[in-house]
């Protein structure tokens, strides 16, 4: 398991690989989720490619971020969600508050997008 972080064009991606549930990966991303904010970054980019299971509690992380992130004026979007995790964020309708892309890349890209449609 292991939580990696890159940054492009301002955003940083949050990649994870292994299991999202309780325990030492949760802790390390929600650990640097809060580091990222302390240091002023506000975009984030959840890559979930490698994740093949995510807990109830690796949910709550998620909306946790999410909120942190929104109430600081920024997003939390996932990218590259598949199988069972995407199956449970349906069933939760967890896929109505986040937004979801194919990779995060494209997660990454949507944020330039919305700044260019405020101006």
């Amino acid at each position: 398991m292991a939580v990696n972080i890159k940054e492009t064009n301002n955003v940083a991606i949050v990649e994870i690989k292994g299991k999202l549930i309780d325990g030492s990966l949760a802790e390390e991303v929600k650990r640097k989720l809060h580091n990222l904010l302390d240091e002023g970054q506000k975009n984030v980019v959840v890559d979930l490619g490698g994740v093949d299971y995510i807990s109830s509690s690796g949910f709550t992380l998620l909306i946790s971020g999410l909120k942190s992130m929104r109430e600081k004026g920024g997003d939390l979007k996932l990218a590259n969600i598949s199988g069972k995790a995407k199956e449970l964020l349906s069933t939760t309708k967890l896929d109505l508050v986040f937004e979801e892309f194919d990779t995060a890349e494209k997660a990454a890209k949507s944020y330039s997008n919305k700044n260019k449609t405020k101006v």
